[in-house]
């Protein structure tokens, strides 16, 4: 395969490599029309965008709005204290 040089903006990228994970494309093919020389590459530019890659189901997943759940599981789990405090 051809390495090319692809001329798009941040945001264009990933929502290439998202269009094409959706469709199917094998990362060796998506990271080899986007320019980079390996898809361990391609994955570490996504991570830093704050992609991850499920492998299971080849698609990469925003981190954001696992974090935000996350965050609200925590909130669940912290004690809700009502009434006087206990400290003088």
């Amino acid at each position: 395969m051809t390495t090319q040089t692809v001329s798009l903006s941040k945001d264009e990228k990933i929502k290439r490599v998202i269009d094409l994970t959706e469709q199917g494309k094998p990362l060796e093919v998506i990271s080899d029309e986007l320019g980079y020389s390996q898809p361990k590459n391609l994955i570490r530019f996504m991570a830093r965008s704050q992609f991850k890659f499920d492998a299971d189901h080849h698609r990469f997943i925003h981190q954001a709005n696992r974090n935000q759940k996350k965050e609200t599981k925590k909130e669940r789990q912290e004690p809700v204290h009502h009434g006087m405090s206990t400290l003088n």
